[in-house]
């Protein structure tokens, strides 16, 4: 903030130390204290009103960073906007001047050659400064943006990375082959069927690895497969209900799938104690929300956990998740996002 101040404060300095020394160069130099003073009043006048109203123009335009994606075309925008500025403000400025201080008419005004030659001069010295200053301001803040770019897609990828790593872990695929190991000499059927969804799942896991964002329905096809392994080896003792409002968001991959495996790995799950799960929308958010039955040893954590999700979720959207906690029901709350990819 304190280097913004102080560059804003330079730039402005130049600015008038500009103008003022144009408005001698055109007025002349005389003794007079009087006249001295009014080339000064005259040129910070002109100065500010050009450097204020440019930089405001500036600052608006720039707001969005769709700037960015269009470098090209805002940079032209900007340049047209600030000339048809510098133009008015010009002659309206010029006009009231010369009227208060020389008490020209309008018609004056316009029919005056040294008039016109100042506001002229004006207009090319105003552009030529601002040019510059903008060229500095346009390089310094597209540089910044592609490094921030490139330092979250650098997080992303590392994001999408751990979640690979972590979904591929040795301790789901040893309790799946182990269930899948029981279920062959029981039931060919469900051997089968177990097998066909454990391939699937995984398979879907490293399509997933390297997108942003997947649709609602998608995800929801992981979270019906990975209900029906587990189910398979809990004896259908989860019970979930997923009811879906909003269908056509988007979600981070694999994000639902984690709290389901969070809630699994913590909670006893037996008949007397099913493990009951509930998936909703609600507007723009996801809700994910299950009883609590902690066991009295925990497992190993794994690596990416709920703060993981929230840092993958931080680099794509403002918006937060948000974790309630009681003593009978945790709930997740994450954002439903639009589609980020292009």
């Amino acid at each position: 903030m304190q280097n913004s101040i102080k560059r804003t404060a330079r730039n402005l300095s130049v600015i008038l130390l500009i103008s003022v020394g144009c408005t001698f160069f055109f007025a002349g130099w005389e003794n007079s204290l009087y006249i001295i003073t009014l080339n000064v009043t005259y040129g910070i006048t002109i100065g500010l009103t050009i450097a204020v109203g440019s930089g405001l123009i500036t600052r608006t335009i720039f707001k969005s960073e769709k700037v960015y994606e269009s470098p090209v075309r805002y940079f032209v925008m900007t340049m047209l906007s600030v000339t048809a500025y510098i133009i008015l403000s010009t002659v309206v400025v010029n006009y009231i001047w010369f009227y208060v201080t020389q008490g020209i008419t309008l018609e004056q005004f316009l029919k005056s050659t040294f008039i016109l030659y100042v506001l002229s001069s004006e207009l090319i010295i105003g552009l030529l400064i601002y040019l510059v200053a903008l060229s500095r301001h346009f390089v310094r803040d597209l540089k910044r943006y592609y490094k921030r770019v490139s330092e979250v897609e650098s997080q992303l990828s590392k994001y999408r990375y751990d979640t690979l790593k972590n979904q591929l872990n040795p301790h789901f695929l040893f309790n799946a082959l182990n269930t899948l190991s029981g279920l062959i000499y029981i039931d060919q059927d469900k051997a089968d069927a177990f097998t066909h969804r454990l391939a699937k799942l995984y398979r879907y896991i490293l399509d997933m690895q390297k997108k942003e964002v997947v649709p609602i329905l998608t995800e929801m096809e992981l979270v019906d497969d990975f209900l029906y392994l587990n189910n398979i080896r809990f004896n259908n003792q989860i019970k979930a209900t997923i009811d879906l409002h909003n269908k056509k968001g988007f979600l981070v991959p694999m994000a639902v799938q984690l709290l389901l495996e969070n809630a699994i790995k913590h909670n006893k799950i037996s008949e007397s104690c099913p493990l009951i799960i509930e998936i909703r929308t609600e507007g723009n958010e996801l809700i994910v929300s299950n009883n609590i039955q902690l066991k009295e040893e925990k497992e190993p954590s794994h690596e990416l956990g709920l703060n993981n999700l929230q840092e993958r979720y931080a680099a794509l959207t403002d918006a937060p998740i948000r974790i309630k906690e009681t003593k009978e029901q945790f709930t997740v709350i994450i954002p439903i996002l639009e589609n980020l990819e292009k």
